[in-house]
C-alpha cells in the first residue's frame, strides 16, 4: 500500500494491532494503517448513535464539549512553544470541539466536523 501522506511505495510492516497492519513509510517517516474505510462505513460508525447512545461511543458527547475545547487549547499552547500558529488538521474531528480549542488560540482549523452547531 502506498503512503497516505507522500504516496510513496517504500513502506514496511511495523506490527499488527487487532488484525490491522501498521505500516511505516521509509520516505517520509509516516506511520499509518492499511485500513481505509468507505464513506458508508464512516457514516455508519459515527452516526448520531455513536455520540448519544453509549455502546462503543458516548452517552452524550455534548456533556464533554467544554472539557474537550479546553483540551484543544492546552495542546495549542503546548505546540506554540515550538511553532507559530497556522493551520491545524484534525483527522477524525468528530464534532470539532478539540479543533475549536485550537481555533480559540489563533489557529485556522481544518477537519471533518459532523455537527457545526456544537462548536459555535
Amino acid at each position: 500500500m502506498n503512503c497516505t501522506i507522500c504516496n510513496g511505495n517504500n513502506t514496511e510492516l511495523k506490527f499488527l494491532k487487532n488484525g490491522y497492519k501498521i505500516l511505516h513509510c521509509i520516505d517520509c517517516d509516516h506511520v499509518f494503517t492499511d485500513f481505509i474505510p468507505t464513506l458508508t462505513e464512516v457514516t455508519q460508525i459515527y452516526s448520531d448513535d455513536y455520540f448519544f447512545k453509549g455502546g462503543a461511543g458516548y452517552n452524550d458527547y455534548t456533556l464533554e464539549k467544554n472539557m474537550l475545547i479546553k483540551r484543544g487549547e492546552y495542546y495549542a499552547d503546548k505546540i506554540s512553544k515550538y511553532i507559530h500558529s497556522g493551520k491545524a488538521l484534525d483527522v477524525g474531528a468528530a464534532a470539532g470541539v478539540v479543533l475549536k480549542g485550537f481555533i480559540n488560540k489563533g489557529w485556522q482549523g481544518i477537519g471533518a466536523v459532523t455537527t457545526s452547531s456544537w462548536v459555535d
